[in-house]
């Protein structure tokens, strides 16, 4: 048995290697990894907790980085567990924090937003301020995603002035550079490239590799929007470098399909075929659904473009067994994260910090100015949670995501028929680059507020996916009434006469759409469906745009 002095020499050792991993977590993911597991080991053998739950969180971030995101949140939930055993709110903190960032990734918004919001009371309570305005950056990324741009801005911009304010220069990189994606994605290339400059510079400085591969892929994005292939080229080759160096092997598969597709616009099909098999190798080792979907999918594309018809028949059926394959695993996801809230809060409501909470609020409501100050927080977060979309005012990603998995399982259960609508404007990217933003912002309001008129008196939605993009849910629908709805929509939109003189399709403002009418299967999610009107649109496009196509 060891004596004392050995004891304290080895958690002196585990202290070392988790420090070690917590320096190289935004530098090397493989490094981290090795650290962590180490500590682990050795924490297990001398009955460690602190060692352990320190050495499990840095072994799911590590995980997270690289693209294993499952065993990465197996991980943190294990840690998490000691965590809250031991009550050690620093740990906690971290691991909310990053359990948010892989729900995100996951496009599990409404998960990441409670992670995000016990990180915050964790770090209102040690007073970690620096994480508090990082969290206010993880918040931007949810509205970011889910297509507002305006709180997402908001958010960023909260986060961006609170760390200019205290000097908190690494959370001020990554606002910098949300802020910069941010721009990018509404078409402001002016402003995204000097946000994405500056948080590469930021970055350079901390030696953060995370933000600077990322700023550099959104640069070379944004040269792909404007056609210079040899700038994209060049920011896509250093940002590899970059990746390389980090062990970032999902960051490393998404560039590669992003090099696939610059190489597809200059008819470079061989060359994309390489890289496409290069990311295919790397998104194999990973559990991220969604970028192999986004990988066999161009694949189907060039594979029909060369005449090579079975090899594209053969990616279309791995694309859709995909989808299959990501919303079982999603769904199952989900209830592992209930039960494990479930549990969570049960051991929570025995642990003594639990019973001290308690104690302290029964003090607190006496104090009137106390409980009005809570209630007006909760109001706020109720507002920042609205379902409504900033610019448009008809629903936003969050109410369509609630609405339409309502229907599906409503039509599922009574056999009848829903329509997934997806409408998109014709070269708009063009249209806000000629007109301006705030014109643009005016065709968006003209277009949902044609939508809205488009469903009156049905049991339907109109919302907002992102963008330019829009959706129509309609319940009790058959393909023969969708197809006079859309119908509705294009001849709205002609009368209204919209110019668009750098239209490739119409002097006026058009729209694509593609309609996706069924029953929905025993077990089949929203999501698949609207996959499946998805590639209606994108045939609607293929065949010249100002079309509307229906799945088959």
């Amino acid at each position: 048995m060891l004596n004392n002095p050995e004891k304290a020499e080895i958690f002196k050792k585990i202290d070392k290697l988790n420090e070690h991993a917590n320096t190289t977590s935004s530098k090397d993911a493989l490094l981290t990894y090795k650290a962590a597991k180490e500590a682990l080991s050795l924490s297990r053998e001398n009955n460690y907790t602190k060692g352990e739950i320190y050495s499990l969180f840095y072994l799911g971030e590590s995980l997270y980085r690289q693209g294993k995101l499952y065993d990465s949140i197996d991980r943190l939930r294990e840690s998490l567990n000691l965590a809250d055993q031991e009550e050690e709110i620093l740990a906690q903190s971290m691991i909310f924090t990053i359990l948010g960032n892989v729900h995100l990734y996951l496009k599990l918004y409404d998960l990441a937003f409670y992670y995000y919001r016990m990180a915050i009371s964790a770090c209102e309570e040690l007073e970690r301020f620096e994480s508090q305005a990082m969290i206010f950056n993880n918040i931007g990324e949810i509205y970011r995603e889910l297509g507002d741009t305006k709180k997402a801005l908001d958010s960023y911009n909260q986060c961006l002035h609170l760390s200019q304010d205290n000097n908190f220069t690494r959370v001020e990189m990554y606002a910098t550079a949300n802020i910069g994606v941010t721009y990018y994605e509404s078409k402001k290339y002016d402003e995204a490239k000097d946000f994405l400059t500056k948080s590469i510079l930021l970055s350079e400085e901390l030696g953060n590799h995370i933000v600077q591969g990322f700023s550099l892929r959104h640069l070379g994005l944004l040269y792909v929007d404007l056609q210079e292939y040899d700038l994209a080229h060049k920011y896509f080759k250093e940002a590899m470098e970059v990746y390389h160096n980090s062990n970032d092997s999902i960051s490393q598969a998404r560039l590669l399909r992003d090099l696939a597709e610059l190489f597809y616009r200059q008819d470079k099909l061989k060359v994309s075929l390489v890289h496409l098999n290069q990311a295919l190798v790397l998104v194999n080792n990973l559990q991220d659904n969604r970028l192999l979907i986004s990988i066999y999918d161009l694949f189907s594309t060039i594979y029909m473009n060369i005449k090579e018809f079975e090899n594209a028949c053969n990616f279309v059926n791995l694309s859709i067994q995909a989808r299959h394959n990501k919303e079982i695993q999603e769904k199952e996801h989900r209830l592992k994260s209930i039960d494990f809230q479930i549990k969570a809060w049960d051991a929570m409501k025995e642990s003594k910090a639990y019973q001290e909470m308690n104690k302290r609020l029964r003090e607190k409501t006496d104090s009137l100015e106390e409980a009005t100050n809570e209630l007006k927080r909760i109001n706020e977060e109720i507002k920042a949670l609205s379902d409504i979309d900033g610019l448009t005012k008809i629903a936003n990603r969050i109410k369509l995501d609630s609405y339409a998995q309502s229907s599906v399982l409503h039509a599922s259960k009574h056999k009848s028929k829903v329509c997934m609508m997806i409408i998109d404007i014709d070269h708009f990217k063009e249209y806000n680059d000629f007109y301006g933003h705030l014109v643009g912002d005016e065709a968006l309001i003209k277009l949902a507020n044609i939508l809205s008129k488009s469903i009156e008196g049905e049991d339907a939605l109109a919302a907002r996916f992102g963008g330019d993009e829009f959706v129509l849910i309609i319940n009790n629908c058959d393909l023969t009434k969708s197809k006079r709805i859309a119908r509705k929509i294009v001849s709205s939109l002609k009368r209204k006469k919209i110019k668009h003189e750098k239209s490739k399709t119409n002097e006026f403002l058009t729209v694509s759409i593609g309609i996706n009418c069924d029953i929905p299967k025993k077990n089949e999610s929203y999501a698949l469906m609207m996959d499946f009107a998805d590639q209606a649109l994108y045939q609607a496009k293929e065949k010249g745009r100002n079309q509307i196509e229906v799945y088959n």
